[in-house]
């Protein structure tokens, strides 16, 4: 179908009137600024352990929703931490919703007749290099995550 849609469910149901169809899905849930989970946060921060032996990972470990106003900034241990337990965070949580779409499709079949494609636009530095370079083109940047699934050859 060639027009948008709001929902996955409702992608399905347009395409299933056509013999081939491609469904297009796209977010932005993996850019800040971040929708954190609170609950996946807190989670993450308590499994991550501690920074050093002297400090407290829950102290002052809030969720930093939007790291792009630290663009360039040096961070210490304690930001760089919170920074990847909320990308973290970010990316448990759309890993869940892309697992109900796979369920979506598995419940119609789909599952042994689709071509999945999963692609980035970018990497993202979440303090590698030091400080928060958000993208820029530096190593982390340029790892963009991709991947397919193919039924005849899996």
């Amino acid at each position: 179908p060639e027009k948008g849609v709001e929902s996955l469910e409702e992608a399905l149901v347009e395409a299933e009137k056509s013999p081939r169809s491609l469904v297009w899905i796209e977010t932005d849930q993996l850019a800040p600024p971040w929708r954190i989970n609170p609950k996946i946060f807190r989670e993450y921060a308590e499994d991550s352990g501690g920074l050093t032996e002297d400090s407290d990972p829950m102290e002052n470990l809030i969720p930093w929703p939007n790291p792009s106003s630290k663009i360039g900034t040096p961070l210490n241990d304690l930001e760089r931490h919170r920074l990847r337990v909320s990308y973290a965070s970010v990316v448990s949580a759309w890993d869940n919703e892309f697992a109900s779409a796979l369920e979506l499709l598995r419940e119609r079949g789909w599952d042994q007749q689709a071509l999945y494609m999963v692609a980035g636009a970018n990497g993202l530095d979440l303090g590698e290099q030091g400080a928060y370079l958000g993208v820029a083109l530096n190593e982390p940047s340029v790892h963009i995550p991709f991947f397919f699934r193919e039924p005849s050859i899996s």
